[in-house]
């Protein structure tokens, strides 16, 4: 602990010699982190955060390498019978828009194959009223399979080959939404993706929605307890603000070495404000230990170099104990576990570290500003 004191005095001293300087390159550090963090890659596929060395998923990967495998994507068709239109889908306009559909989606180059009931037509060739439609579906065995009992909906069935990344993902079900709201056909017949794709697309865009706003709720709920609890927005910003730097670095680390964010590791942002809020809470209350309730610049320094070097050793060391305990997690046999250890050490350290060096240079600004509003303010 004595070498931790020791080296923190030291820097805090030379930071307090030029602390608006230090303030800038921080800035400008985080604002190329929080560059970093806007390319955090996203991934909704289950079987990468599974383990790789299980027999039955080796031999899945495997069979996948020699024979190819297949995404398989239903559109559910359905007529809504509350509004005007078909009652039942197996009029004639309803299969022209299926056929049409059929024969669109045939031309998407990721798709392999499409089932429906427009497979019974040929060419399209169509007969004017229900009663032909009926009449050649009922020539072919297992036809009512392809409707409800109502004969209200029926499927179109794709199976395709999609590049395994998000992009890809995300571009292939654009297209099959884009070609069932193209085609045309009665006003009430509805189309819906499901499968495989369609629900990786939706657990995607749940896990983007879900850290932000979680994220940000933790962050204004955090801020305005502590501002209550320290009955000073003041304070309050000088305990919050480091966290967010702190998490800024960590989630552009998390980009940088590339790591996805996962249903696993999607709350780590509320889960690292949580846990590292007692780092500047700390540096803080030591601070104001320190110094009169109006200090001078050189009182503000002198309190500062005669706290947090001490504090931040005990800080430290409490850090350490809860990286090392995270880090264990890298022993975990599932792939997100592993990576939920990797971005709670990743927090823990750079919430620290934001403690360390942020919290001393914004306390000497606020303190700093409010002497400059009340006429004692001096150049630095």
């Amino acid at each position: 602990m004595e070498i931790i004191e020791k080296g923190l005095k030291k820097f805090n001293k030379f930071q307090m010699k030029k602390p608006f300087m230090f303030l800038f390159f921080v800035l400008v550090f985080t604002l190329v982190m929080g560059y970093s963090a806007t390319n955090i890659y996203f991934s909704s596929d289950f079987m990468d955060q599974l383990p790789q060395d299980i027999d039955a998923i080796q031999s899945s990967e495997m069979l996948y390498d020699k024979i190819g495998g297949s995404d398989h994507v239903v559109v559910l068709l359905e007529a809504d019978v509350s509004e005007e239109g078909i009652k039942d889908i197996r009029d004639p306009e309803a299969v022209e828009s299926i056929f049409k559909l059929h024969r669109e989606l045939e031309d998407e180059p990721l798709i392999d194959n499409v089932e429906s009931v427009a497979s019974f037509f040929g060419d399209g060739n169509i007969p004017d009223g229900k009663e032909g439609v009926k009449r050649v579906l009922s020539q072919v065995e297992g036809t009512d399979n392809l409707f409800n009992k109502q004969y209200t909906a029926t499927m179109v069935e794709i199976t395709a080959n999609i590049p395994d990344d998000e992009v890809s993902i995300q571009e292939f079900n654009e297209d099959v939404e884009e070609n069932v709201e193209q085609v045309g056909g009665p006003y009430n017949l509805d189309g819906v993706l499901t499968g495989t794709t369609p629900l990786r697309v939706e657990i995607l865009g749940y896990l983007e929605s879900d850290m932000m706003v979680t994220t940000l709720w933790a962050s204004v709920l955090i801020y305005l307890f502590i501002s209550l609890v320290k009955k000073s927005f003041k304070w309050g910003a000088a305990i919050f603000v480091p966290l967010l730097f702190g998490l800024t670095w960590t989630l552009g680390t998390i980009a940088i070495i590339d790591i996805p964010v996962t249903i696993a590791t999607v709350m780590v942002g509320p889960m690292i404000l949580g846990m590292a809020v007692e780092y500047g809470s700390f540096a803080v209350e030591r601070y104001k230990e320190e110094v009169s309730e109006t200090p001078t610049l050189d009182e503000v320094r002198d309190g500062l170099n005669g706290s947090i070097p001490y504090v931040g050793a005990s800080m430290t060391g409490s850090a350490t104990t809860a990286t090392a305990g995270f880090l264990a997690l890298l022993i975990a046999t599932f792939p997100m576990i592993e990576d939920l250890g990797i971005f709670l050490a990743l927090g823990i350290i750079n919430s620290l570290l934001s403690a360390l060096v942020v919290s001393p240079l914004l306390i000497f600004s606020i303190e700093y500003t409010s002497l400059f509003f009340r006429g004692g303010g001096e150049s630095d």
